[in-house]
């Protein structure tokens, strides 16, 4: 079990890694230290703020939800829904609600992987991303190799409450001597 709860400012103020008893110091803290696969939490950070900062979408944006033609290579068609239903022409705002799956590969194809990618690596810092993620398995739906950490997914959720300013999560604020003087500020 992990969870990672972040100020809008980049601060972390509550941070579980393991359940249970402690029963050794410095061990495995899996907010931090373990990435897991996102699922749809991946389709906000992965497609939709990339594609709202590019002005390719808003809210009230209409695509088709259908089946992506070659999806999962040639002559295959995806992904499924989750109800394994589609329904045509939704707005964005529908499909990010119902977390269709359809919706993001789409938006994720005009945006571009490699600017996906980018995005959330360089921008949002997913430091547990690597180059096999560059899919629409993994930046649309989550389907990564490795994951992201909560603590990464908790970091790039805050753009979104805070005017898509990133803050480099950190558990201190500052840090002073014997004598009151700042030796470190955040």
């Amino acid at each position: 079990s992990a969870m990672t709860i972040m100020d809008y400012s980049g601060h972390i103020v509550g941070v579980v890694g393991g359940v249970g008893k402690k029963t050794e110091s410095r061990s495995l803290n899996r907010a931090s230290q373990t990435p897991q696969q996102p699922g749809s939490t991946m389709k906000p950070i992965g497609v939709y703020a990339l594609a709202r900062e590019k002005n390719k979408i808003n809210y009230s944006t209409v695509i088709e939800d259908s089946p992506v033609k070659n999806y999962d290579g040639p002559g295959k068609s995806g992904p499924r829904n989750a109800n394994g239903k589609y329904n045509g022409d939704v707005t964005v705002q529908y499909a990010l609600e119902t977390s269709l799956n359809t919706i993001p590969v789409k938006v994720l194809n005009q945006i571009g992987f490699e600017n996906s990618y980018k995005f959330l690596t360089e921008k949002l810092h997913a430091k547990s991303l690597n180059e096999i993620d560059i899919n629409a398995s993994s930046l649309a739906l989550g389907g990564c190799q490795h994951g992201i950490t909560t603590t990464e997914s908790a970091a790039a959720y805050a753009i979104f409450g805070n005017q898509g300013k990133y803050y480099e999560p950190t558990t201190f604020y500052k840090i002073e001597d014997a004598e009151g003087n700042v030796i470190v500020e955040y």
